[in-house]
């Protein structure tokens, strides 16, 4: 983890669905949500932004956890 640890982070991947994504995450045993462009209307449409994962890496995380979902999503790059 970094020097400042985040709670919350929001990706997508080219080419790959963000529900896909949540599907293979949850297949791993990992939680990730999606949120629709709806739920931050204002800044999705300022930015035109496609349904984003999201993942909350909160500090009960260990470290061990944070690499299951790097792995996890380098696996579907």
């Amino acid at each position: 983890m970094g020097r400042h640890p985040c709670a919350i982070v929001t990706f997508t991947l080219d080419g790959v669905d963000s529900f896909a994504i949540k599907q293979s995450l949850a297949a791993k045993h990992i939680n990730a949500s999606v949120l629709r462009p709806g739920s931050t209307l204002p800044d999705a449409l300022a930015r035109n932004l496609p349904p984003l994962v999201r993942a909350s890496p909160h500090s009960y995380n260990s470290q061990a956890e944070v690499d299951a979902l790097v792995e996890a999503v380098s696996e579907l790059v």
